[in-house]
């Protein structure tokens, strides 16, 4: 693949903008909208290398929530 252009993508910072840029809740990846897919391969972009593909732990959530980041600590991507 040499000619191959990969972008990476923090999974969850990435739904969380897309949710705001479509004015709607989009959690899992299957709510994608197929048009920001398509405006990253007109973009050249041929490659997406999804950062935090992982369900949290019970010790990553409360971390979390002790941070001051409840939003990101229930949100699971499979």
């Amino acid at each position: 693949m040499p000619r191959m252009v990969l972008i990476a993508k923090n999974s969850y910072v990435w739904l969380d903008q897309l949710s705001k840029a479509y004015q709607r809740d989009i959690r899992t990846l299957d709510q994608i909208p197929d048009e920001e897919l398509d405006r990253l391969a007109g973009s050249g972009i041929s490659g997406l290398w999804l950062i935090g593909l992982w369900e949290r732990s019970t010790a990553s959530r409360q971390m979390k929530q002790m941070m001051g980041n409840p939003m990101l600590s229930h949100r699971r991507t499979r």
